[in-house]
């Protein structure tokens, strides 16, 4: 009897007779963990020994593009040496601004993912002794700075939908004694931002305010000095001690950093949130208790006690 066709034994083997690939002639598939561009960052302010040195380092190990800049390259080299692309950048220069707007549009295809403005200056002098010169300056850099630097880069972080990282302070939302014009700067800039974040919201760009707690950095590098007719020389020992004592009960800033970094990235769109010494009782103080509370703390402190006695005894 005929075997019929229909055997399996008989037909062709499909498996047998399709030519066979090794593992290395095998097409491998792209990971897209490997092709995906990382995020890119602009900090400002990123000297050494300072928030922004520490929180550029940190981003760069989380695999962000990070790009730091500083009046003068030079004095950042340490952040070139690990890879970080270094800028020139002078916030009080609108020229200069721009030439960094340019120069990054270039490099990133005008994006940009998140923008940090760190940089500041301090001002440490009663309100009575102030000089203008040195009030406009701080203004130039802690407020105007800041302004430019968010109207000039809006159009690469809305094509990213992005965020602005404000660096913002205890001294915006506390009278932190003999820093009238630093305190006010930094109101100045929680206020600016609050509105910003809602102006810029409809874009889905988000604005991120860091109110700042005591951190080492070199902010308060400056040795202000009263004048010799200053009304507060009865105290003077209590005026430099409170322009040191940031510095004094600081948190390291590479401590601050790595929580800076981790909240920023993590996920969670807070609009505010504090770091550093100090900062989360000072958010209990304003959240829950009267305003007249740190009118005590400072008086007590910083020896506005003291400055009574004295002026009593004058005028007795």
């Amino acid at each position: 009897m005929q075997r019929t066709s229909g055997s399996a034994r008989d037909q062709p083997n499909s498996s047998a007779t399709r030519p066979r690939c090794s593992s290395s002639q095998r097409i491998k598939q792209p990971n897209p963990q490997y092709t995906t561009m990382p995020k890119t960052i602009l900090i400002t302010g990123t000297n050494p020994g300072g928030i922004g040195n520490s929180l550029a380092r940190e981003f760069h190990a989380k695999g962000l593009r990070v790009f730091a800049t500083a009046r003068n390259t030079d004095s950042i080299t340490d952040l070139a040496e690990i890879g970080i692309e270094t800028l020139s950048l002078e916030v009080t220069d609108p020229e200069s601004i721009k030439a960094l707007k340019e120069e990054v549009a270039s490099r990133t295809s005008g994006s940009l993912d998140y923008l940090v403005n760190n940089a500041g200056r301090n001002y440490t002098v009663p309100a009575t002794d102030i000089d203008f010169e040195q009030v406009q300056l701080t203004y130039e850099v802690n407020v105007f700075g800041v302004m430019r630097m968010c109207q000039a880069f809006t159009p690469l972080l809305i094509e990213a939908k992005g965020t602005i990282v404000q660096i913002g302070s205890l001294a915006g939302v506390m009278p932190y004694v003999f820093g009238s014009v630093y305190n006010s700067t930094k109101a100045a800039l929680h206020s600016y931002s609050n509105t910003l974040r809602v102006e810029l919201e409809p874009f889905d760009v988000k604005v991120v305010t860091v109110v700042t707690g005591g951190v080492k950095s070199r902010i308060a590098r400056n040795d202000w000095q009263l004048p010799r007719d200053s009304i507060y020389l009865p105290i003077e020992a209590e005026y430099l001690r409170r322009t040191k004592h940031s510095q004094e009960v600081g948190m390291p800033n590479e401590k601050y950093a790595k929580s800076v970094v981790s909240q920023v990235l993590g996920g969670r769109h807070k609009r505010q949130f504090w770091e550093g010494s100090f900062s989360h009782i000072v958010w209990f103080l304003t959240t829950f208790m009267p305003a007249r509370i740190f009118d005590y703390i400072f008086w007590r402190n910083f020896g506005m006690w003291k400055l009574r006695e004295a002026h009593t005894k004058k005028v007795a």
